[in-house]
């Protein structure tokens, strides 16, 4: 985080105490006709893929996009700055995007039905995972203006993250049912030491990764500032 000051205002004498009045924290909540439209199109697709960005860290949104994922049997892709977003040993995480992808990020997403972003701008830049040409995208974010801005969407939401999920669990457990799709067939089931195994191959593949950019970036003459920075500047 940088914070900067002008340098005349921080040469201000400030006389008397300092009287701090907490501000409201707000939320807005999406339309409940978009949510239902989503939940349709969630329920209705075969092979819906899960984009989980930024704004599910905001929202703090972890579990009930969990519970979505689980309810569609959607697999699950996080952009950069929504790393840990979701369960990376979960047997619907397909990882992270970012400038090299696994195979099978790649295939899913190919492959899929619909891509429903949630909490991510779709913002296209050379650090970001492409969507799929011609892909039936559904987008929900907290930022109006990011919805058609890089990436033409059949169905948008507009709110934080964790007011859409909650709506969108509600709309599709009512449409499922409150019961799941149940394909996975048991592989739900936690392996501690196969947790252990994918938590050790995605830090060496991500740190891979950030050297390649790191050296890229020096190639080019751009500084590189850190770890790199994701597709979602925003939620």
């Amino acid at each position: 985080m940088l914070i900067e000051f002008p340098s005349d205002l921080l040469r201000e004498e400030i006389s008397g105490p300092i009287e701090y009045q907490k501000t409201p924290q707000l939320k807005s909540g999406p339309d409940p006709r978009s949510v239902s439209e989503i939940a349709a199109a969630l329920v209705e697709a075969q092979r819906p893929v899960i984009v989980a960005g930024q704004g599910v860290h905001y929202g703090k949104a972890w579990k009930q996009l969990q519970e979505l994922a689980e309810l569609l049997e959607a697999p699950v892709m996080t952009t950069l700055p929504g790393k840990s977003a979701f369960p990376r040993a979960h047997p619907l995480a397909l990882g992270s995007g970012g400038i090299g992808i696994s195979k099978q990020l790649h295939t899913f997403l190919q492959k899929a039905d619909l891509v429903f972003g949630i909490g991510c701008s779709f913002t296209r830049s050379s650090f970001a995972t492409p969507m799929p040409k011609g892909m039936r995208i559904a987008h929900s974010t907290l930022d109006p203006t990011d919805i058609n801005k890089d990436v033409p969407v059949e169905l948008a939401a507009v709110g934080d993250a964790g007011l859409t999920l909650d709506a969108l669990l509600e709309e599709v457990k009512d449409r499922l049912h409150g019961k799941t799709r149940d394909r996975l067939d048991g592989r739900h089931q936690r392996d501690p030491l196969a947790e252990e195994r994918v938590d050790g191959a995605v830090d060496a593949a991500a740190d891979a990764e950030h050297d390649a950019a790191v050296a890229l970036s020096g190639d080019l003459g751009i500084a590189a500032h850190g770890r790199c920075q994701g597709d979602d500047h925003h939620p």
